[in-house]
């Protein structure tokens, strides 16, 4: 076909031979010139051989290496070597066209010999290889990402050949192996059945039944020795793998290490014997129910608190003991948590007590749900709050009556008219200022009546007013000898310039209201000394419990643990007994642990050496369990604080510092003590992101508790917040000799 191209024939047919080949065809003569190029080197070089062929065909035709980078030395083009009389093997080369495109090519050829031998022209065949190469980088990538896949997995994958030999295994796999891959059959393996203690045989093992049965084993529970001697319950499953014919080749072995699981079920019953004990002594009503209501499980303070046994609770539900008018809303709570709308839910409502009584109770319910979602149980604690709601009926009583009386209330008005300069009063404005009726008005009469020491204050806001700021101000009248308090308020009306036109205001006499809040003020003083009464006995009571459980509940604890101690000692021959003895020495020393951190919130056993040693306790504790740096500076301490002193500075570090960990978000605390004159003084800075107003008028009962405590000592408090560069607590108390009573 060559020479027949080269040496004539039909052009149509040469055209015709060309254009009907996949390949792209390139002839040229000794020279290098082309003479010769089908459809397919047209499509391949991105142009005809139409657009001109000048020298250098290979530079024109953009011929690179296969990195798609280095163009091909003019020398060693296919077509070049050709016509020096080498015949090249095939040769990857990349093909680049006009328009930045290109492709991979595996290029030959050949040189056309004229009738002596001499080679007067050759040809290049290109086949275009890119759809090959991209599917090559195609599986090395999938593989690639496989790899990745399995060495990212959590559960230990191994493959082993039709011999049993172990060909791969992930990291995951090696980890649960003590360091090396999973044992083959020819391996060493040590297990047996987690569940009976039985030795696995190699035949047994679902690595064996695999390749032997060609069975898929998932899920067995298997104790293994490891490479480094440990011991790991594993969930073990074998996958055979089967070739064209369908014939066991292989076998992907899966293990997922379980141990922690397997020995937290010990740690669940424990907790679940816990938890009854809790539920049985708890001081507040406790149930359980099932999903629709009924009872499963309730404790004494609940039936003491409806009056029914045990017995009696648990063949009824929840709706038996609601009362009618709540059934609704209580059933419609129970389903937004069953639907998934909330976990759990908080509302008061009634009851029917067992003598037929109404009573109130604050419930709080939560759904606990299996493993899938479904829903197993709800517990539900019930507190009875009859006394409070009596307490709240009755206030609103009060509230309702207070209320028609300010309905029924005279109230003096008046109306300004600025353009007629017309002002008037009602009878009963005049009867509150004590001015004869018909006296002329204005600003000036109304200025005389007001109380000396009050002119500059109600001059300065009815300026404001008139400016558009609102007029709602409370001061003294004199009235014939008499002093009398008032609150005014008023609306005005502006034209378009901003000019005042007109008002209309009212003008109530709150003598009576201002002596009752001066009561009120007296009233909220003696409550306050009351709340500290009972925060004294509070505190007391706190140390007495901290001690019992401390002294009583740590002793008893401690000589547990020296038992479990010497047990470990008598029976450490004994692996089985060894393991409990070890879990059990565990738990006791965490019920250690949790004992004392019980004891110690309810009063830090450093309170008793002083002031000093409890905060820098306070201190420690807070940047152990936060990691939040904190700087604590004492200054000028040389003063012993009584009991209250004492317990307030260090109840108002502390709840200072709780709201620092759950809200501030900071990194570093800063907190000093020190005493000036007769005052001693703690301020506790932080560096977090503060907080906005809003969010302090929504949620404020921690700051509050502040204020109480330190207001009860006839303290200060000061707090600085910048949002997003900290908040700052300061308080100042009194100095009170120790042992005396305010």
């Amino acid at each position: 076909m060559v020479n027949l191209l080269m040496q004539g024939g039909d052009e149509q047919i040469q055209r015709l031979i060309l254009d009907s080949m996949a390949e792209a065809v390139v002839v040229a003569d000794a020279e290098g010139r082309v003479l010769k190029f089908n459809k397919a080197a047209e499509r391949l070089h991105g142009m005809g051989l139409s657009e001109g062929l000048p020298d250098g065909w290979g530079a024109r035709y953009g011929i690179f290496l296969p990195d798609e980078v280095t163009p091909c030395a003019p020398g060693e083009i296919p077509l070049a070597r050709v016509l020096r009389g080498e015949l090249p093997d095939s040769v990857e080369l990349y093909v680049k066209r006009p328009d930045g495109s290109g492709s991979a090519v595996s290029v030959t050829g050949r040189p056309i010999l004229g009738e002596q031998g001499q080679i007067i022209g050759g040809v290049v065949v290109f086949t275009d290889i890119s759809v090959q190469r991209r599917m090559e980088r195609e599986h090395l990538a999938s593989e690639a990402l496989l790899r990745k896949v399995l060495d990212a997995l959590p559960v230990g994958v191994s493959t082993a050949d039709r011999e049993g030999r172990i060909t791969h295994g992930n990291p995951a796999s090696r980890r649960i192996w003590g360091g090396v891959d999973c044992a083959g059959l020819n391996g060493q393996f040590k297990g047996w059945r987690a569940l009976s203690g039985k030795r696995i045989e190699p035949g047994e093992r679902a690595l064996a039944r695999a390749l032997s049965q060609g069975a898929t084993v998932l899920g067995e529970v298997v104790e293994i020795e490891c490479a480094d001697g440990t011991h790991k319950i594993i969930l073990n499953s074998a996958v055979p793998l089967r070739d064209t014919a369908h014939q066991v080749c292989g076998v992907i072995v899966i293990d997922e290490d379980i141990t922690e699981r397997y020995h937290a079920q010990e740690t669940v019953r424990v907790n679940r014997e816990f938890f009854q004990s809790v539920f049985d002594s708890a001081a507040v009503g406790m149930a359980l129910c099932d999903p629709r209501g009924r009872f499963l499980g309730v404790n004494q303070a609940l039936c003491r608190t409806f009056g029914y046994s045990d017995e009696e609770m648990l063949a009824m539900s929840v709706q038996d003991i609601t009362h009618p008018d709540d059934r609704e809303i209580s059933e419609s709570s129970l389903q937004r948590v069953l639907q998934g709308d909330s976990p759990s839910f908080q509302l008061e409502k009634r009851y029917r007590h067992k003598s037929g009584a109404d009573l109130w109770a604050l419930v709080a319910v939560a759904l606990v749900r299996d493993a899938h979602g479904a829903p197993l149980y709800f517990i539900g604690q019930v507190l009875d709050i009859t006394a409070r709601k009596e307490a709240e009926n009755r206030l609103r009583e009060s509230e309702a009556s207070l209320a028609s009386a300010q309905a029924q209330a005279n109230l003096g008005s008046w109306w300004l008219d600025i353009q007629h300069n017309v002002l008037n009063w009602s009878d009963e404005n005049y009867r509150i200022f004590g001015v004869e009726k018909g006296t002329p008005l204005n600003y000036q009469t109304f200025l005389d009546c007001v109380h000396p020491s009050d002119v500059e204050k109600v001059d300065r806001a009815w300026q404001a007013g008139m400016r558009g700021e609102p007029y709602d101000i409370q001061h003294r009248i004199q009235m014939k000898g008499r002093v009398k308090w008032v609150r005014e308020r008023a609306e005005l009306e502006f034209d378009a310039e901003g000019r005042l036109v007109r008002g209309v205001g009212t003008t109530q006499d709150i003598t009576e209201l201002k002596k009752h809040e001066e009561a009120l003020l007296h009233s909220k003083e003696r409550l306050r000394k009351l709340a500290a009464h009972q925060e004294l006995i509070r505190e007391e009571e706190r140390a007495h419990i901290a001690r019992e459980v401390h002294d009583e509940l740590g002793q008893l604890l401690t000589a547990l643990k020296m038992d479990v101690s010497l047990l470990r000692l008598r029976f450490g021959d004994v692996p089985n007994l060894l393991e409990h003895a070890d879990g059990m020495r565990q738990l006791v020393e965490k019920t250690i642990s949790v004992v004392r951190h019980v004891a110690s919130n309810l009063r830090p056993a450093a309170l008793n050496l002083g002031i000093v040693p409890a905060l820098e306790w306070l201190a420690e504790d807070f940047t152990h369990h936060s990691g939040v740096k904190c700087e604590l500076v004492i200054q000028d301490m040389d003063v012993a604080l009584d009991d209250m002193q004492a317990t307030t500075v260090f109840r108002v570090m502390q709840e200072s510092l709780t709201n620092v960990a759950r809200h501030a978000q900071a990194s570093k605390v800063e907190i000093r003590l020190w005493r000036r004159g007769r005052s001693l003084h703690l301020k506790v800075q932080d560096n977090g992101r503060g907080f906005d107003s809003a969010n302090r008028r929504r949620n404020t009962f921690g700051l509050l508790g502040i204020r109480e405590r330190v207001l009860m000592l006839d303290g200060t408090i000061k707090i600085n917040n910048t949002p997003g560069t900290g908040a700052c607590v300061s308080i100042s108390i009194p100095l009170i000799e120790r042992g005396s009573k305010k």
